[in-house]
């Protein structure tokens, strides 16, 4: 294990020239930068004038402070970025680029699949390999090329997209005197909100099928004409396939009759249904999380203060109890990312049923929907405490995260601190389970 800690200002420029594998960063509330990897010597890092230049071999895990503004040349595996408040310009992505609360990012190229939600800021793609996932956009939205679908929902700005080759499903409140521009390879999905003010201008390679109480349809010069309201939004749509604009309503309640179109329809109650439940797994999972680590923050405090600066060996026990700490922390995250992808697994098989149903010639829905349940938030591990005694001696434990054995070194500094009344044997005891990952 290697790791570089460095102390920042509040809002440092941190360049990144390569990271040679996958990366997981994230923001925190400290004026630290920290790297770690599990390949040694592999991590290279600068910090000049609180410009810091980072470069890294292989896998790597980086904590930043959250308004750090951030610059990527190449990141050649997956990617996540989670909590950050700053700006981030990132040119390439080999794989996955996953987003979660950030401020404006701007993407050159990513070779996989782009997932981002919360995004307090604008978020411009220029070049996605695979699908788009984007729910949450406090300013304008912008897609260059995206080579397969793209679902695109809440966008608070503007919102275009140049070139979807595959399918495109849109959820937006279309609000008047924005600019909205879209263009599918495949079909195209129009999810209409209630009390909608929104002229579309449509031209479809496929049929047209409009499902909204009070549009008006007409045929202007070669295209197509639907309007809703007054018309006061203006929004431009072209497919290569099918265009649908549908008004079905998320509520079980409200499905009406069965109509021809039932089951585009009923795909998108699916995705709407996916994203309330996600939703909901995502604020109960970060409330949780936040409880968690603000009792950890405490908790190491305590024991930074208790071993204080009085040897090496104690600051070296600190830090790895304070390493301990955090790796159950990595694993609540890895078990919410998990919680998501099921979500968006069983949103995926219900697609897939209405799919063979369409092409089977059966009428467009399926009876035995699987509706997807929310998967039960996982709860958060507790902070390095005394540990308790199992009930019994044959009761099923989790899997403790790996750490690594206590030296005969660091044993023999513990005792010696007792030895000496730097800490009581109680406080002792808790230091060995924290380090033993207890």
């Amino acid at each position: 294990m290697e790791q570089i800690l460095l102390a920042t200002g509040d809002q440092p420029e941190i360049v990144v020239d390569l990271i040679g594998g996958d990366l997981r960063l994230t923001g925190w509330e400290r004026n630290e930068f920290l790297a770690e990897a599990d390949q040694k010597r592999s991590l290279h890092a600068d910090l000049q004038d609180n410009r810091l230049t980072f470069r890294a071999d292989a896998d790597c895990t980086l904590r930043v402070p959250r308004k750090a503004a951030l610059k990527f040349e190449r990141i050649n595996g997956d990617a996540r970025f989670k909590a950050l408040e700053g700006e981030a310009d990132i040119k390439f992505v080999g794989g996955d680029l996953v987003l979660r609360q950030t401020g404006s990012v701007r993407l050159g190229q990513a070779g996989g699949d782009v997932s981002a939600k919360k995004i307090q800021g604008t978020l411009d793609l220029q070049t996605v390999g695979g699908d788009a996932s984007v729910r949450g956009v406090t300013g304008d939205f912008t897609a260059a090329r995206v080579g397969a679908d793209l679902y695109l929902r809440d966008v608070s700005g503007l919102a275009r997209a140049e070139a979807v080759s595959g399918d495109l499903i849109l959820n937006l409140a279309f609000v008047p005197g924005v600019a909205y521009a879209f263009n599918a390879g495949g079909d195209l999905l129009c999810r209409l909100r209630p009390d909608l003010d929104v002229q579309f201008n449509l031209q479809s390679g496929g049929d047209l099928s409009v499902d909204a109480f009070g549009a008006k349809i007409e045929n202007r010069n070669g295209q197509k004409i639907v309007t809703l309201g007054e018309g006061a939004a203006q929004v431009a749509l072209q497919a290569g396939g099918d265009v649908t604009l549908s008004a079905v309503s998320g509520d079980p309640e409200a499905m009406g009759e069965f109509g021809e179109h039932f089951g585009e329809e009923f795909g998108v109650m699916a995705e709407e249904f996916a994203a309330q439940i996600e939703s909901q797994i995502e604020s109960q999972i970060e409330s949780q999380m936040a409880d968690f680590e603000k009792q950890l923050e405490q908790k190491l405090g305590s024991l930074d203060n208790l071993l204080g600066a009085k040897s090496v060996n104690a600051e070296v026990i600190a830090a790895r109890a304070r390493k301990a700490a955090e790796r159950a922390s990595e694993i609540a995250h890895r078990k919410a990312e998990l919680a998501q992808r099921k979500v968006e697994a069983a949103q995926r098989r219900a697609e897939r049923k209405i799919e063979r149903g369409a092409h089977a010639g059966h009428p467009k829905f399926i009876f035995g929907f699987d509706a997807p349940r929310p998967p039960a938030p996982p709860t958060p591990p507790r902070p390095p405490s005394a540990p308790a005694a199992p009930k019994s001696p044959f009761a099923p434990r989790s899997p403790a995260p790996p750490v690594d054995p206590v030296s005969d070194e660091e044993r023999m500094a513990i005792l010696k601190m007792v030895e000496q009344g730097k800490i009581t044997v109680v406080e002792a005891e808790k230091l060995l389970a924290a380090l033993e990952g207890k």
